[in-house]
Protein backbone atom coordinates (compact mmCIF):
# COMPACT_ATOMS: atom_id res chain seq x y z
CA UNK A 1 0.00 0.00 0.00
CA UNK A 2 2.92 2.61 0.52
CA UNK A 3 4.28 2.03 -2.59
CA UNK A 4 1.04 2.91 -4.01
CA UNK A 5 0.70 5.87 -1.88
CA UNK A 6 4.29 6.78 -3.17
CA UNK A 7 3.13 6.55 -6.56
CA UNK A 8 0.12 8.45 -6.05
CA UNK A 9 2.16 11.21 -4.76
CA UNK A 10 5.27 10.86 -6.82
CA UNK A 11 2.60 11.35 -10.00
CA UNK A 12 1.15 14.28 -8.05
CA UNK A 13 4.46 15.84 -7.53
CA UNK A 14 5.47 15.07 -11.20
CA UNK A 15 2.13 17.02 -12.38
CA UNK A 16 2.54 19.53 -10.90
CA UNK A 17 5.88 20.62 -11.70
CA UNK A 18 5.38 19.79 -15.25
CA UNK A 19 2.26 22.17 -15.29
CA UNK A 20 4.13 24.84 -13.21
CA UNK A 21 6.75 24.43 -15.68
CA UNK A 22 4.62 24.55 -19.18
CA UNK A 23 4.02 28.41 -19.34
CA UNK A 24 7.89 28.39 -19.10
CA UNK A 25 8.41 25.50 -21.59
CA UNK A 26 6.09 27.58 -23.62
CA UNK A 27 8.30 31.19 -23.33
CA UNK A 28 11.83 29.36 -23.45
CA UNK A 29 11.98 26.16 -25.91
CA UNK A 30 12.11 26.23 -29.07
CA UNK A 31 11.46 22.46 -29.22
CA UNK A 32 8.35 22.74 -27.87
CA UNK A 33 7.07 19.95 -29.71
CA UNK A 34 9.19 17.12 -28.23
CA UNK A 35 7.95 14.56 -26.43
CA UNK A 36 9.51 11.95 -24.42
CA UNK A 37 7.75 9.44 -23.07
CA UNK A 38 8.68 5.89 -21.14
CA UNK A 39 6.95 3.57 -19.19
CA UNK A 40 8.06 1.37 -15.85
CA UNK A 41 7.23 -1.09 -13.61
CA UNK A 42 8.38 0.00 -10.13
CA UNK A 43 6.25 0.28 -6.75
CA UNK A 44 4.16 -2.54 -7.82
CA UNK A 45 2.31 -0.38 -10.22
CA UNK A 46 3.19 0.52 -13.99
CA UNK A 47 4.54 4.45 -14.24
CA UNK A 48 4.34 6.29 -17.33
CA UNK A 49 6.41 9.21 -17.21
CA UNK A 50 5.64 12.08 -19.92
CA UNK A 51 7.69 15.20 -20.65
CA UNK A 52 7.96 17.81 -22.94
CA UNK A 53 10.63 20.33 -24.93
CA UNK A 54 14.25 19.99 -25.47
CA UNK A 55 14.62 18.56 -21.82
CA UNK A 56 12.64 15.67 -22.17
CA UNK A 57 14.77 12.29 -22.46
CA UNK A 58 16.74 14.06 -19.29
CA UNK A 59 13.64 15.37 -17.45
CA UNK A 60 12.40 11.84 -17.44
CA UNK A 61 15.78 10.34 -16.68
CA UNK A 62 16.07 12.09 -13.94
CA UNK A 63 12.21 11.31 -12.44
CA UNK A 64 13.18 7.55 -12.95
CA UNK A 65 15.95 7.90 -11.11
CA UNK A 66 13.90 9.44 -8.15
CA UNK A 67 10.96 6.96 -7.98
CA UNK A 68 13.98 4.10 -8.02
CA UNK A 69 15.51 5.36 -5.08
CA UNK A 70 12.06 6.35 -3.44
CA UNK A 71 11.41 2.37 -4.20
CA UNK A 72 14.30 1.42 -2.46
CA UNK A 73 13.52 3.15 0.56
CA UNK A 74 10.37 2.52 1.14
CA UNK A 75 9.85 -1.66 -0.46
CA UNK A 76 8.23 -3.70 2.25
CA UNK A 77 9.88 -6.82 0.34
CA UNK A 78 13.46 -5.49 -0.21
CA UNK A 79 15.53 -6.26 3.22
CA UNK A 80 16.95 -3.49 3.96
CA UNK A 81 14.75 -0.77 3.11
CA UNK A 82 13.64 1.79 5.58
CA UNK A 83 9.70 0.49 5.51
CA UNK A 84 11.08 -3.58 6.09
CA UNK A 85 13.46 -2.56 8.81
CA UNK A 86 10.12 -0.42 10.35
CA UNK A 87 8.21 -3.50 9.19
CA UNK A 88 10.42 -6.13 11.51
CA UNK A 89 10.98 -3.78 14.04
CA UNK A 90 7.08 -3.33 14.77
CA UNK A 91 6.37 -3.25 19.15
CA UNK A 92 10.24 -3.76 18.96
CA UNK A 93 12.40 -0.93 18.74
CA UNK A 94 13.04 2.13 16.74
CA UNK A 95 14.10 2.32 13.20
CA UNK A 96 16.27 5.61 12.09
CA UNK A 97 14.59 6.15 8.62
CA UNK A 98 15.51 8.30 5.93
CA UNK A 99 14.09 12.30 5.61
CA UNK A 100 12.17 11.43 3.00
CA UNK A 101 10.46 8.31 4.10
CA UNK A 102 9.57 10.33 7.22
CA UNK A 103 8.03 13.14 5.45
CA UNK A 104 5.61 10.53 3.54
CA UNK A 105 4.84 8.69 6.51
CA UNK A 106 3.79 11.87 8.34
CA UNK A 107 1.81 13.45 5.19
CA UNK A 108 -0.06 9.83 4.91
CA UNK A 109 -0.42 10.54 8.60
CA UNK A 110 -2.42 13.53 7.87
CA UNK A 111 -4.54 12.54 4.55
CA UNK A 112 -5.17 9.47 6.93
CA UNK A 113 -6.95 12.42 9.24
CA UNK A 114 -8.28 14.35 6.52
CA UNK A 115 -9.99 11.90 5.18
CA UNK A 116 -11.65 10.80 8.63
CA UNK A 117 -9.40 7.08 7.94
CA UNK A 118 -10.44 6.42 4.85
CA UNK A 119 -7.04 6.37 3.33
CA UNK A 120 -4.93 4.38 6.12
CA UNK A 121 -1.39 3.70 5.81
CA UNK A 122 -1.30 0.81 7.93
CA UNK A 123 -2.98 -1.46 5.74
CA UNK A 124 0.37 -3.73 5.15
CA UNK A 125 -0.77 -6.66 7.33
CA UNK A 126 -4.37 -7.33 5.13
CA UNK A 127 -2.15 -6.70 1.98
CA UNK A 128 -0.09 -9.34 3.34
CA UNK A 129 -2.51 -11.24 4.14
CA UNK A 130 -4.19 -11.47 0.81
CA UNK A 131 -0.61 -11.90 -0.54
CA UNK A 132 -1.03 -9.15 -2.48
CA UNK A 133 1.43 -8.44 -5.41
CA UNK A 134 2.48 -11.88 -5.36
CA UNK A 135 1.96 -15.12 -7.43
CA UNK A 136 -0.47 -16.30 -4.46
CA UNK A 137 -2.74 -13.30 -4.36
Amino acid sequence: MLKKIMAVMITAVLAVSMGACSGIRNAASKDDSKVSERNLTNMDTIITLKAYGANSDAANDEAAKKINELDKMCSTNLEGSDVYNINQAAGKNFVKVHPEVLKMIKTSIEYSKLSGGAFDISVGPLINLWKIGTPEA
